[in-house]
């Protein structure tokens, strides 16, 4: 099983040698690639590159635990970069929250919790085509984050169940907030921005109470209108 958004395209038989790769390790529960992007230049994210320093690799695969999501700050993979075995992914009974948008990076975070072991692919396997006008991430309104606070409440929400709240407040939450959030804020219309300001307000009550480090976060919450 994968995933692709409409705004990606599969690389080279990316899925086949992704599938490939996965029918010759059984230990592994996914086969992971990486991903090419273009916005205004071309990069690559390595994700194996990524977790190296944090998650063990022996005979060939990334092994996996409970203490392996903290270790890697949440920092979440692509799911469009992967094939999962699909009688392990339904096992896990993961629902994604119906309105949102982000439902992917937060399903890998719940993925690679339950995960043992996962196969690389040193390779892109698909491209990201962040520069698309109308792509989500480039439509900046209220309404745009109205649909990451149905994301938020719900991965708190999973993230208080598990016990790994504090440590994501700790590791990711403010700088996420910053250079996600409050980096898309700049792009709202200025005649929408107190109501967006209010829901940003909203996104990170539902984290609970917290003490801002960031200038910019200090900032936007100490004024009236955000």
């Amino acid at each position: 099983m994968t995933y692709l958004d409409p705004d990606d395209e599969e690389l080279d038989d990316g899925y086949w040698e992704l599938m490939d790769t996965l029918e010759q390790a059984p230990e592994a529960n996914f086969a992971l690639g990486t991903m090419a992007v273009w916005t205004r230049k071309h990069s690559v994210h390595d994700y194996h590159a990524w977790f190296a320093g944090a998650i063990p690799h022996r005979d060939g695969l990334f092994r996996v635990d409970r203490e392996s999501l903290p270790a890697v700050g949440f920092r979440p993979a692509s799911i469009e970069a992967l094939v999962a075995r699909t009688d392990w992914l339904k096992g896990l009974g993961l629902v994604q929250p119906e309105g949102a948008v982000g439902q992917d990076t937060y399903f890998f975070q719940q993925m690679l919790f339950h995960t043992e072991a996962y196969a690389p692919v040193y390779r892109p396997v698909y491209t990201y085509y962040g520069a698309v006008d109308t792509s989500i991430v480039n439509v900046v309104s209220p309404g745009y984050f109205r649909k990451y606070l149905i994301l938020e409440q719900a991965r708190a929400a999973w993230l208080r169940e598990t016990g790994l709240l504090e440590a994501y407040m700790e590791q990711r939450f403010e700088k996420f907030f910053v250079t996600w959030y409050l980096d898309k804020y700049k792009r709202v219309l200025p005649h929408q921005r107190a109501e967006a300001a209010a829901v940003l307000r909203e996104i990170a009550a539902a984290y609970g109470e917290y003490s801002w480090t960031s200038p910019k976060a200090r900032r936007f919450f100490e004024s009236g209108s955000g």
